[in-house]
């Protein structure tokens, strides 16, 4: 498997991996399991899933960011530029 090729299948599968993480962790704080089979989110759910998701998807851009500075500062460190790998 070629680099691209593997980057994209890692790629696919951290966002199904991000997205399940997302719909278990805010489903569990905002759906009451009383209220499940009405099939339609009562007002409060649905605000609290809006809430859930944006908390969510704030915090996941807040690693990401973090991570990408960290591992930049330590191939700087390495004496290696953005993009470059030894060999």
């Amino acid at each position: 498997m070629n680099g691209a090729a593997w980057e994209q299948e890692l790629a696919a599968e951290v966002e199904s991996d991000f997205r399940k993480r997302l719909i278990a962790n805010c489903h569990s704080k905002c759906i009451s399991p009383a209220y499940f089979q009405d099939g339609e989110l009562n007002k409060g759910e649905a605000v609290c899933l809006d809430r859930c998701v944006h908390k969510f998807m704030a915090t996941n851009t807040l690693i990401q960011k973090t991570a990408n500075d960290v591992g930049g500062n330590m191939m700087r460190s390495m004496g290696m530029e953005e993009g470059q790998q030894q060999q």
